[in-house]
C-alpha cells in the first residue's frame, strides 16, 4: 500500500529495518541487527578471541547515564586512573549523554596507540575528570585470581567462554602457589557476559560435583 499511495518511491526493506530497530530499542534485554550490523557483530567477536585494541572498561546505560561497571585490572585505563561507577560523559569531547548504542560503540571504537579521551563525573561531588588513555590490543583473559588478607582467594571470570574452566584452574593454581594455605575462595560472577554453557557447567562442577550440575 506504501509504494502504492506514498507520493515518493518507499525503501521498504529500510523502512522495516528502522521500524523494527525502533521497537526492539524498547525492550531492555534485545537488539536488532541488520545484514551489515550481524556482519559487524561478527567481526567483533572475532577480534575479541584474537585481541582488539581497547583501553579495558566495560561500561552501561542507566537511567542517570553511562556508567563504568568494570575496569580490566593493568589495562590502559586503570593505569590512566579510571575507575568503577565513574559517570562518563563525552567521550574525545563528543557528548555521550542519551546516545544511542550503536553510535556509542562507533565513538569507543579505535586503532591500538591511538587515545581515548574520557570526560568522567565522580563521587558524591560530582568532581569532572579526563583522562586520556593509549588504546592497546587487549586478549581476553576471563579468569583472574588474587590473594586478599586472611590468605582469602578472590577469583573472577569475565565470561564463558570455550576454555574458561581451564583458564580458571591455572589463574587459581598460580595464586594458590604464591603464599601459604587459602582458606577460603571468592568467586566473583558480576558483570559476567556469559558464553558457553559447557564452561559454565564445568566452573559449577568444580564447586558444587559433577554430579550436582545436571
Amino acid at each position: 500500500m506504501l509504494k502504492r499511495q506514498h507520493l515518493t518511491d518507499v525503501d521498504i526493506g529500510a523502512l522495516l529495518d528502522a521500524t523494527t530497530h525502533a521497537g526492539i530499542r524498547t525492550l531492555p534485554y534485545a537488539r536488532f541487527f541488520d545484514a551489515k550490523e550481524e556482519q559487524e557483530r561478527r567481526e567483533d567477536e572475532r577480534r575479541a578471541r584474537d585481541g582488539t585494541p581497547g583501553i579495558g572498561i566495560v561500561f552501561e546505560t542507566r537511567p542517570d547515564g553511562l556508567h563504568i561497571v568494570d575496569v580490566i585490572p593493568d589495562a590502559p585505563a586503570e593505569q590512566a586512573g579510571v575507575r568503577p561507577d565513574d559517570l562518563v560523559v563525552a567521550m574525545n569531547d563528543t557528548s555521550v549523554v542519551g546516545i544511542d548504542a550503536a553510535d556509542l560503540t562507533k565513538l569507543a571504537k579505535g586503532d591500538a596507540g591511538v587515545p581515548l579521551k574520557l570526560t568522567v563525573q565522580r563521587g558524591p561531588s560530582h568532581a569532572m575528570l579526563s583522562f586520556a588513555p593509549v588504546r592497546t590490543i587487549l586478549k581476553p583473559h576471563p579468569a583472574t585470581a588474587k590473594r586478599l588478607a586472611g590468605d582469602v582467594l578472590y577469583t573472577r571470570l569475565s565470561s564463558f567462554p570455550e576454555p574458561a574452566v581451564g583458564a580458571y584452574i591455572d589463574a587459581v593454581q598460580a595464586a594458590r602457589r604464591a603464599g601459604p594455605p587459602v582458606q577460603g575462595v571468592i568467586l566473583d560472577l558480576r558483570i559476567n557476559g556469559g558464553g558457553a554453557l559447557n564452561a559454565a557447567i564445568g566452573i559449577t562442577a568444580l564447586y558444587a560435583g559433577r554430579d550436582r550440575t545436571a
